[in-house]
Formats: structure tokens, sequence, C-alpha cells
């Protein structure tokens, strides 16, 4: 049921839980510190209490025994009436610790055996004949106030041990939601990355399908629902760039096609020319046809190169790596060009800046045509006597080969546009050859980034520098 759900709907209620989750601990842990605040303070003010209310039954306790002895040695009715008030006092006390009877357990039987006592003092307190069970009352009264104070510090430790073992269950509880809460979030964020990474994934492997140029296999997107829509639009895309594609080939196969059948009946009719068919030539016409056939060489050699610019350029076969030397990559390279009619004037170089016996996995037929291109386009502008180096170096996530002449270089106005289609540099050397295609920079261009890499005309005093700067996986390089 997940696809039925967008990606922002997604989001949001994968946002929303983790909320409600780590909220609802914050909630809970508030409500329970809110409910021990409540708690030590309504202790806090019960104990205060409680010993403002012994302390001050202590202090009765005090005067009553002064006026006991005060009244048994003078008789003086005043003290009698001093005893009486105290006494009255005293037992306002007892009624506030008796009401605190359901709450500090032990208390009341202390507190009636005190009242009792306390009344009998004051019936036996006009008889002579009770001296010794006065004094023995009072001392009595002075006993119960002792273990009254006893209780109630029992029944605090007592209320401190509760709330420590309150405080102590609820730091429990609280870990274990913290810790379900965290396992939830990271549940629901794993959901959410799962949900997202496989069409993600899907992607970026229809991406690099199209980057290479392969634009017949449709996708098929997994998850939400507006990422399937997406789906479906790159396939519409997939299919008009498949369309357009196909519509270029053919208008270049169909140009093509179209120069070879005039080239060569034009080549077959100056040869009869020159064989004289038509009749006698005079040696300016000889001389004239000579020329004729020179530059249709020439015309036929660019189209030869431009098959084999097309077949290239609309190439729909994956990248087919496989191990290669550095060295004899860039040896090939040089090889191939030896035919070049300014291969022999100019001098060549292949550096390797790693060791000699490097082996990178490559696409190698790829490599050497972007390598080819850059040292053919060398030679064309080389000056007789100079020098074209073919660089190869390596670092750890990249190797880079370099094609670097000593040529008139490139022009800053020129230097933005090589790598365009049919772009011709406006100024050349007199010993350059005619203008070509104008499409073998572009060439090298879309096959480096066919395998995912990269290609720079780099700044340099004279002469031109390019570098193809491919990816490659440290596993896969071997040097000895």
């Amino acid at each position: 049921m997940a696809h039925k759900f967008s990606f922002r709907q997604g989001i949001v209620a994968g946002f929303t839980a983790i909320i409600v989750l780590l909220g609802g601990v914050i909630l809970h842990s508030w409500v329970q510190l809110e409910r021990m605040t409540e708690r030590s303070q309504t202790i806090g003010r019960q104990v205060l209490e409680l010993f403002t209310t012994l302390q001050g039954l202590d202090e009765r306790s005090i005067d009553l025994e002064r006026n006991i002895q005060q009244y048994r040695l003078v008789r003086q009715e005043s003290f009698r009436i001093s005893f009486n008030a105290t006494q009255n006092q005293a037992l306002i006390l007892i009624d506030r610790l008796e009401q605190k009877n359901d709450t500090i357990p032990g208390l009341a039987p202390l507190l009636a055996e005190w009242r009792v006592t306390l009344r009998n003092i004051a019936r036996n307190l006009d008889k002579e004949t009770e001296s010794a069970f006065i004094g023995t009352s009072v001392a009595r009264l002075s006993e119960l106030l002792s273990r009254m104070r006893q209780v109630a510090q029992q029944w605090v430790d007592d209320q401190d041990s509760q709330t420590a073992s309150v405080l102590l269950n609820q730091r429990g509880l609280l870990q274990l939601q913290l810790l379900f809460s965290f396992l939830g979030a990271a549940l629901i964020a794993l959901f959410i990355g799962r949900w997202l990474t496989v069409p993600i994934n899907q992607l970026q492997a229809f991406a690099a399908r199209l980057g290479r140029g392969k634009f017949g296999s449709p996708i098929a997107l997994s998850g939400p629902s507006d990422v399937q829509h997406l789906g479906r639009r790159l396939n519409w895309l997939s299919q008009r760039l498949r369309e357009a594609d196909n519509f270029q080939e053919g208008i270049l196969r169909y140009t093509e096609e179209t120069l070879k059948a005039p080239l060569s009946s034009l080549k077959s009719n100056i040869n009869l020319l020159k064989e004289g068919v038509p009749g006698a030539l005079t040696e300016a016409q000889r001389a004239v046809i000579d020329i004729l056939l020179a530059n249709l060489s020439i015309l036929q050699n660019q189209t030869d190169y431009l098959h084999l610019i097309i077949e290239r350029l609309f190439e729909k076969s994956d990248i087919e790596r496989q191990q290669v030397k550095l060295r004899e990559l860039l040896t090939c390279v040089v090889e191939r060009q030896s035919e070049h009619p300014r291969f022999a004037e100019v001098k060549t170089r292949v550096d390797l800046i790693c060791p000699p016996e490097t082996e990178v996995w490559m696409d190698a037929e790829k490599v050497i045509h972007v390598m080819s291109s850059l040292f053919r386009n060398a030679l064309d502008f080389a000056p007789d006597g100079s020098e074209i180096r073919l660089i190869a170096n390596l670092d750890a996530e990249k190797f880079a080969l370099e094609c670097q002449d000593q040529g008139p270089g490139i022009l800053p106005q020129d230097a933005p546009h090589i790598f365009e289609p049919f772009y011709h540099c406006q100024t050349r050397p007199d010993y350059s050859p005619p203008v070509g295609t104008g499409v073998s920079l572009a060439v090298a261009k879309e096959l480096t980034q066919m395998m995912e890499g990269d290609i720079q005309l780099l700044a340099t005093a004279s002469g031109a520098h390019f570098r193809v700067s491919l990816l490659h996986e440290p596993d896969a390089i071997i040097t000895p």
C-alpha cells in the first residue's frame, strides 16, 4: 500500500511519527516531573507543619512543667489559670497532630496517651498526696513527646525513601521510553530511506543508461506515487531522445551516403580525363587534373573519417572494460597515426608519471579513439621539428591522459567553443591540412562523457594542452 502515498506525504508522515514518539516521551516526562514536584512540595509542607507543631508542643510541655511546680509550691490562683491556658494550647496542638493520624502511622496511640496523661495531671494537681504521681506523669509527657519525634522522623525518612524509589522507577521508565522511541524513530527513518533508496538507485541506473545512449530500456520506478509519475515522464523523455537520436543518425548517414556516390563518380570521370579517353591532354590540363585528384583524395579521406566518427558517435554498446597497460595504450595511439601526412615531420614522446608497467581497467577502444583525435589534431597544427607529448598520470581516484603540442595554440575566443560540433578555429597555419569536419573533438568529448570522464583544454604558454580524466577503482589498478 506504500506506493499510494506521495513522496511529500511519506516525508510528512514519517516526521510526524518521529515527532509523536519523541514528543510523547517528552510530554510524559514533563507530567511525571510535575507530579514529583507537587509531591515534594506537599511532603515538604507536611514535614514543616509536623515539626512546627511538635516544637510548639515541646514548648507547651516546658510551660506546663513550670506552671505545675509554681502552683504546687505557692498555690496561687494565677498559676492555676496559667496552667489551664497552657493545657488548652497543648490540647489544640494535640488536635492538630491527631488530624495526621492517617498520614503518620504510630502517632495516634502516643497522642491519646499524652492527652490522658495531661488530664490526669490536671485532675490531681490540687491533691497534696499526689506529688509522686504528678512527677511521674510529667516525666511521662516528656517521654511521649520524645517518642513522637522519633515516629515523625521515621515517617520523614520513609517519605524520602519512597520519593527516591519513585524517582528511580521513573528514571528507568524514562530510559525505556527513550530507548523505544529512538528505536522507533530509527525504524521509521530506515523505512523511509528504504522506500526512497530503491527508486533513487533505479533513477541512477536509468540515468547511466541514458548517458551511454541506451534509450530503449524503459524504467519502472517503485516507491511513492509522485516518483512513479517521474518515472513515466522519464520514459517519455527517453522515447523522445531515442527518436531524436535516430533522426540525427539517419540524417548523418544519409549525408554520408549522399557524398559517397558523387565522389566516386567524380573520381572515375577525372581518371578518364587523366587517361586521355576524351582526347590528349596538355601539360597544363594534366597539372589541373592532378590538383583535382589530390583534393578529391583529401575529400575522400575526410569522408572516411566522417564515417568513423558517425560509427563512434552513435555507438550504443556498453562500456567494455579490460585490463590495459598505459604505456601500450599510448603507443597504440601513436602507431595508429603513423600514416598521417605530418607524422614524420614531428617528434613524439610518451611519458608516464607512474610506474612503467601500471595497468588500469578501461574501455581501451574508446580511450584510444579519444586520444587519437587529440593526437591527430596536434599533428595537424604542429610545426616541423616540434614535439608532441602523450602523458599518463595516476592518482587515488582518477587516471589522466594528456596530449601537449608546440603548435600555434588556441585563441582565447576559440577556447570556449573548441568542443562544439562543426566549430572551426578562426586561424590556421599555412602548413596545416584543409579544414576538416569540425566534429572530432566533439566526438572525443562525447565518448569521454560516456565513460563518465572529463576532457579539458588546459591553459599553457604555447601550443595546446588537452587532458582526459577518467575515474577508476583503486582495486582495478595493478602496479608491479
